[in-house]
């Protein structure tokens, strides 16, 4: 056995930047043997039970459950390469660098964490009580997902006094003990381009119903691009065809996946509808409704009166609440919905989510502006009719918006006495966005950015115009980019020049870097800024 595939000693401790681990791992090993242990350890990790113990390294764990993770991980492909390793080392060594990093973060994080007590009178006399390290080690490590977000991963609390003016919280808080909120992002690895594990993406069940549950082909290429969640894909919609169309003509599909993946999310959507139109879609005459077999088939339902439903009555509060729930599946709103046909929901559902996206995106404050973006969706198709008060409509659109926790009314709740503190959270109209923002990263090998080097007004005007945007404020930081002068003078530069920029120093997804050039215009970002002059 050749001395380099012997196991090393005291490895850990000697390469404590996680960089220089990986480097070593790249040097002494296959790369292509690395990336495979990464693809197939999580999967592994997730699958044992009972759980490894995410606080413990490799050779404290309990020796049969680690054997069986070792056995597991080298049945599987790489069982050749892997072979060739005393003691299969290299999974032992991602383990307890991930071990490692935990423990890091743990003891910054969660060294002392005050409990309010009940008794506010008793509470102000004496100190807060206090949770030991073991305790929050020992509490996160009976999750078998290591990667999994906290309780309320939009949120993090901070201590009494924090609280500043003009703060817009991500979350009601009911208690005044709990202080104001800040709003966390997660975000992969410009680095080495790793992406976010999957339970961080955030909720994705509207692009699944677009594209289609059964088509996991398509939503792979998707997710490889980088459009993976209800928020990319709101964004997505609201782009110009040929944008849209030039996206998926990059993407690394095959010629079939490309050509449905063109025709669900460019020929059907079509354009997007313009900003400033008072009324987003148009109203269809009687002759276009005999182009597709399924607005045939809505012709034929019976209409009594306009804009009066005709049969499908509106479910309760219990029922809404659970429709609308991003963690619910999509399945209780299409079985609500009566329908027969599953390809008409999900193009109901897109229809939807591209006419509302405008309204969700510009926080409108009046029950009446709602009213009148529900009608006018409403008139895209007669099979609406048949609800009454478009319910669908309203269910569809709150579900999206408590999916990318994008701020909105209270009013989007269609029953007139639903409670508000289902909502994710309110915001009045032209009002920026001034919430404090958190960025955690989540590649085990590179430590992440100081993104306290943007500006806080480039940070707002991303933020602004999408959620999205906001996953590029790191890599702003890591090229430059920190003032509102450096982002005009950006975006000022044609596509060639920003990718030149970017691809020089950073890994971008495919996705991102349509981002850049299609949203980071001079026209748009000047528009934006102008909110924070």
């Amino acid at each position: 056995m050749p001395d380099f595939f012997a196991e090393p000693k005291n490895l850990v401790a000697k390469f404590n930047a996680m960089g220089e681990v990986y480097k070593y791992l790249a040097t002494e090993t296959k790369l292509g043997v690395i990336n495979g242990f990464l693809k197939i350890l999580n999967p592994e990790i997730k699958a044992l039970r009972p759980p490894l113990q995410i606080g413990l390294y490799s050779h404290e764990q309990e020796p049969a459950l680690w054997h069986e993770l070792v056995q597991r991980v080298t049945n599987r492909r790489l069982k050749r390469d892997v072979a060739q390793y005393e003691n299969a080392w290299p999974i032992k060594l991602i383990w307890d660098i991930r071990v490692k990093k935990y423990l890091m973060q743990e003891k910054i994080s969660r060294a002392s964490v005050p409990i309010p007590s009940t008794n506010s009178a008793q509470q102000s006399a004496s100190e807060p009580r206090t949770r030991s390290t073991e305790k929050a080690i020992a509490e996160r490590s009976r999750s078998p997902n290591l990667a999994a977000p906290p309780e309320h991963p939009e949120t993090i609390e901070v201590e009494d006094g924090a609280n500043e003016a003009g703060f817009s919280q991500a979350k009601q808080l009911s208690s005044t003990s709990r202080g104001s909120s800040r709003t966390v992002v997660y975000v992969g690895c410009y680095d080495c381009g790793r992406p976010l594990p999957n339970e961080l993406v955030g909720t994705n069940s509207g692009l699944r119903a677009l594209i289609g549950e059964l088509n996991l082909e398509q939503l792979r290429v998707l997710f490889e691009a980088g459009l993976q969640s209800d928020a990319h894909l709101a964004m997505f919609l609201e782009w110009a065809a040929h944008d849209r169309k030039r996206f998926v003509d990059r993407l690394d599909a095959t010629p079939f996946a490309r050509q449905a993946l063109l025709r669900k999310l460019v020929t059907k959507v079509g354009d997007a509808p313009s900003s400033n139109a008072p009324s987003l879609p148009r109203k269809r005459t009687r002759e276009a409704l005999d182009d597709s077999e399924d607005e045939r088939r809505e012709e034929r339902i019976p209409l009594r009166q306009p804009y009066r439903h005709s049969g499908c009555l509106q479910p309760g509060l219990e029922e809404e609440e659970k429709m609308t729930d991003p963690a619910q599946p999509v399945d209780l709103l299409y079985n609500a919905m009566e329908l027969s046909n599953r390809d008409l929901f999900n193009e109901i559902w897109g229809v939807v989510s591209l006419s509302g996206s405008q309204y969700l995106m510009t926080y409108h404050s009046t029950r009446e502006q709602f009213d009148a973006i529900v009608k006018a969706i409403s008139r895209e198709r007669l099979l609406f009719e048949r609800y009454e008060n478009h319910w669908p409509i309203r269910f569809i659109l709150k579900r999206i918006a408590r999916g990318y926790r994008a701020p909105f009314d209270d009013h989007l709740s269609s029953a007139s006495q639903s409670s508000s503190s289902t909502l994710v959270g309110t915001q009045p109209d032209d009002t920026p966005v001034t919430a404090p923002l958190m960025f955690k990263f989540t590649c085990p090998y590179h430590p992440g950015h100081d993104t306290l080097r943007v500006s806080m007004d480039v940070q707002r005007c991303l933020r602004s115009r999408s959620t999205c945007l906001v996953e590029l404020v790191p890599a702003f930081a890591m090229v430059g980019i920190r003032t509102k002068e450096d982002l005009r003078q950006f975006c000022r530069f044609p596509e060639e020049e920003k990718d030149a920029i970017l691809e020089s120093t950073i890994s971008l997804n495919l996705f991102q870097r349509f981002s850049v050039n299609v949203e980071l215009t001079e026209d748009k970002v000047d528009l934006l800024l102008s909110r924070f002059a």
